[in-house]
């Protein structure tokens, strides 16, 4: 199977559970996409900081592809956090991503983005309770 998963509010939210599933995913053979709003560079220090070890085989940065294909929507003031004004665009980004590389099943924790799915996807909600 290919499967896309989010990192921030689904790994980040419940990480004992989706690093298990993750480590199991890996040693049966699956495709794991790792899919994320952040940066490459800012996923890493993350990980570090954490410190996960998360197995996957490919990772989509949705800040990354509107840079790299979209330069002229992003504010770039702050590389490491670019501001994209056009929220359909960043919304879409993950679907697009999903239907281009035939993945099989998303697990997604943001609603907003599910309207513009076409792949199968799952809408992970925490249990864990926000803190502001």
């Amino acid at each position: 199977m290919k499967i896309g998963i989010d990192f921030h509010g689904v790994i980040t939210d419940d990480s004992d559970f989706w690093l298990e599933r993750l480590k199991e995913w890996d040693s049966f053979g699956h495709d794991i996409h790792l899919m994320t709003g952040a940066r490459w560079q800012t996923f890493i220090d993350e990980c570090c900081t954490l410190g996960y070890k998360v197995p996957y085989t490919t990772f989509f940065s949705i800040s990354d592809f509107i840079l790299k294909h979209y330069p002229d929507k992003v504010n770039i003031d702050n590389p490491d956090h670019p501001h994209i004004e056009d929220k359909k665009l960043w919304d879409r980004a993950k679907a697009e991503y999903a239907r281009y590389h035939n993945l099989d099943l998303v697990i997604e924790d943001t609603e907003s983005y599910i309207k513009y799915f076409t792949t199968p996807v799952m809408l992970y909600k925490s249990n864990r309770k926000k803190t502001t």
